[in-house]
């Protein structure tokens, strides 16, 4: 019979040891041993154990078997106490798993859940295989190199994009945050992370992004987030940038919104007087040929 107690002091508080531990157990057999560590008390050893004994293989549990054993080998399982395994079936479970997660590749880069293009692909389950998948290249594992890349592949262009959107999730921000962070953190492994990107989600993260200006309860002066354009662009609405969400750097750049004419101002363009009218006025030619034909037709009544 094992019994096993955890327990966490703080503030240097101090630990009672009393006969209750062995109650109802042989005296002459009971051995007890205090373990005390820094560290929380997670049973790494067991846990591994489950997953290497764990029958069944989806893409996610195919990835957790693959990095229980990728883990147990001979060092740290001597150093957990576990027996882990040896290494002729350590590589065999890991070669069965990269083969068997190459298989549950579809077309797009994304892994389905338990392979093919039919069974519809899990998208937030990419970044954590490809890290798997580095993780065995780096450990000396022949990880085949067109799987791996497809995947890179997929996860650059979903960062860029957006990622996945996480529609009706709780937390649905944080979801995304956290899919597109992970994706960027395993690109960053292979130097294909999109600085400017990570940029923009982490000043989005921290709140430094001034919203779009939109109309609201709060109004283009308000607190709220159709006012913050204020802050960041110095109080002139004309340096926004809608699309961006940031401001330009000199607000002459702009152009200025041509202004609306008025109904006076209509009124008095209809009555301008226009073409021969325009020419007569300010002694034009027309208004030359004018003037020398009345001075001709005067000549001849006065002969």
């Amino acid at each position: 019979m094992l019994r096993t107690q955890t327990r966490v002091l703080e503030n240097a508080a101090p630990l009672v040891l009393d006969a209750s531990l062995a109650e109802g157990l042989i005296a002459d057999t009971v051995d007890v041993r205090l373990r005390v560590s820094a560290s929380p008390p997670i049973p790494f050893a067991s846990a591994l154990q489950g997953l290497l004994d764990y029958p069944y293989g989806c893409a996610e549990q195919t990835t957790s078997k693959a990095y229980a054993a990728l883990v147990m080998d001979a060092a740290t399982a001597q150093r957990l106490g576990s027996t882990g395994l040896d290494a002729a079936t350590r590589r065999a479970r890991l070669e069965g798993a990269l083969g068997r997660l190459a298989a549950m590749q579809a077309g797009s880069g994304h892994f389905s859940m338990w392979g093919g293009d039919g069974g519809g692909t899990v998208p937030v389950l990419t970044p954590y295989i490809v890290d798997f998948l580095l993780d065995a290249r780096e450990a000396g594992f022949a990880v085949p190199d067109g799987v791996l890349q497809k995947a890179l592949d997929r996860l650059s262009e979903d960062l860029l994009a957006g990622g996945e959107q996480f529609y009706g999730s709780d937390h649905r921000d944080h979801l995304r945050f956290a899919n597109r962070a992970y994706a960027g953190y395993v690109l960053a492994r292979v130097n294909r992370a999109p600085l400017g990107t990570l940029r923009a989600l982490y000043d989005h993260k921290k709140g430094r992004q001034p919203d779009r200006p939109a109309a609201g309860p709060a109004g283009p002066t308000g607190a709220g987030p159709a006012g913050r354009w204020q802050a960041r662009c110095g109080g002139d609405r004309r340096r926004f940038r809608p699309r961006s969400g940031r401001c330009s750097g000199v607000a002459g750049r702009l152009q200025q919104p041509r202004p609306r004419r008025r109904a006076d101002d209509r009124a008095a363009a209809r009555t301008r007087p226009r073409g021969r009218e325009v020419r007569r006025a300010r002694g034009g030619p027309g208004a030359g040929r004018c003037r020398c034909a009345a001075t001709k037709t005067a000549a001849a009544g006065s002969g």
